[in-house]
């Protein structure tokens, strides 16, 4: 019966989940759909007057641009190469902020090997440091056992005895009793360990914190590359245009 009822139990809780979680996609879903319909409420009205004022703006770039490519003829291929070794900048920089990733991503898994290293000296470390408190432990859970094996004994509780005699015999295979000089050994062995593993991560933390720096700086400059693409590029061509008396000449003549 309890069996029974621990079952319903689970399965009720099971249900209850899988309600509330076809609630929440029924719910998100509905969000959805009122979402859609709203855009496309608005992009109605609107298109129209998007297709005007694209139709325009390509008129008048087509216009503008066959009179600014007679005024430019001269100066074009200059220009352009200006135009092309700015855009060519921005390539080389997305290139390195891309090499500082992959080197970024290399140090942060260099950093948590070594910090799973250091973490595994330093348990090897604690267990021949704790080593005399660990025996003493099982050795008296061993007389434990023992009182307990006695008094299942005087009550002929055979199976009894053999569970807690295999425990036993579990408990004392897992005892390790050294000499002062094995123990000795294996404590200064594993402090060394430890202590070099902690200066590999230390190590490994100044790589990442130098890797994430230089990422941060060149993520910066190629955005502002990106973001002041149009003002630098104006200013880099500024130096191709004509001066003013020249600029006189170009109106005159239109």
């Amino acid at each position: 019966m309890k069996k029974q009822v621990a079952h319903a139990k689970a399965e009720k809780e099971r249900y209850t989940d899988l309600e509330q979680k076809l609630t929440e996609d029924l719910t998100s879903s509905e969000q959805v759909g009122t979402e859609v319909e709203g855009v496309l409420t608005a992009y109605g009205p609107a298109l129209p007057n998007l297709i005007k004022d694209y139709r325009d703006a390509q008129t008048y770039s087509d216009t503008k641009m066959r009179m600014i490519l007679c005024a430019v003829e001269k100066k074009k291929p200059e220009i352009d190469q200006k135009i092309v070794q700015y855009d060519q900048q921005i390539a080389a920089k997305a290139a390195a902020v891309e090499q500082l990733k992959n080197r970024k991503a290399e140090a942060e898994s260099l950093l948590k090997q070594a910090q799973e290293d250091k973490e595994k000296k330093e348990k090897q470390y604690q267990y021949w440091q704790g080593l005399q408190a660990d025996v003493e432990k099982k050795l008296q859970d061993i007389k434990d056992l023992k009182k307990k094996i006695e008094e299942e004994d005087e009550a002929s509780h055979a199976a009894s005895m053999y569970f807690l005699a295999l425990e036993l015999q579990r408990t004392l295979q897992s005892i390790r009793i050294v000499s002062v000089d094995e123990l000795k050994y294996k404590l200064l062995t594993t402090l060394t360990e430890r202590d070099d593993a902690m200066k590999v991560q230390r190590q490994r933390e100044s790589e990442l914190s130098k890797a994430t720096s230089e990422l941060q700086t060149e993520e910066s400059e190629l955005s502002q590359l990106k973001e002041q693409r149009r003002e630098n590029i104006l200013k880099i061509v500024a130096t191709c245009d004509e001066p003013p008396d020249e600029q006189k000449k170009y109106q005159m003549a239109k």
